[in-house]
């Protein structure tokens, strides 16, 4: 897709059949698919992950949550082991009349899904520190008992009415990959890159 390897579609020991591909759309779209030159096939058939651009955009992609702590005494939330909890962050493609300011919009789902927006306003240290701005909005539904708690506190933390710290940084020699981390007077996320796997259908009934 665009040029990059998604990884394999299908991994069938035995086929007898011939396989046609398909492509299923809702609506209306137009579709072009060429097929490779015979000597332009691919070489690469492991996944590739996404290229992000750590200078200019280091915040942009999804990040799932490793770790989220509580204050003013930092406390540690429990973080049911069967969910993952990304958040998915873009960049706003208006450039802002500060240069140096890149406003980005930022979503989430627990139960209920919320999505707010950003902006970097200058340094704290060696982070940047954000601002929200404008409301954060969210789905009405009733959370399940263990997500009650780690969705209150992600809707706490993300208002606009409670500024917070951010900084991303890159571990590399560790092997460890990107961090972010989301930081404020009562709140810390600790945060990965996302990487997306998909299982190859092994069967077809």
């Amino acid at each position: 897709h665009n040029h990059r390897c998604l990884g394999d579609g299908f991994s069938l020991a035995v086929i007898n059949d011939v396989l046609y591909p398909c492509l299923h759309l809702s609506g209306k779209a137009t579709v072009k698919f060429p097929m490779p030159a015979r000597d332009n096939f691919p070489t690469i058939f492991q996944r590739e992950e996404v290229v992000h651009d750590h200078v200019n955009d280091p915040y942009s992609g999804k990040w799932v949550i490793e770790q989220a702590l509580k204050g003013p005494d930092p406390h540690e939330l429990f973080l049911p082991s069967n969910s993952k909890f990304i958040f998915t962050i873009a960049k706003i493609d208006k450039t802002p009349s500060n240069g140096n300011m890149q406003q980005y919009q930022l979503h989430i789902k627990i139960c209920n899904s919320f999505r707010t927006s950003f902006r970097t306003e200058g340094k704290i240290d060696s982070r940047d520190k954000i601002e929200a701005f404008g409301p954060c909005m969210c789905t009405l539904m009733l959370p399940s008992p263990e997500c009650a708690m780690i969705e209150g506190f992600i809707q706490s933390a993300i208002k606009s009415d409670n500024g917070v710290c951010m900084e991303c940084f890159r571990t590399i020699t560790k092997g460890e990959g990107e961090k972010l981390v989301l930081s404020g007077p009562t709140a810390e996320i600790k945060c990965t890159r996302y990487v997306e796997v998909f299982e190859p259908v092994e069967s077809i009934s």
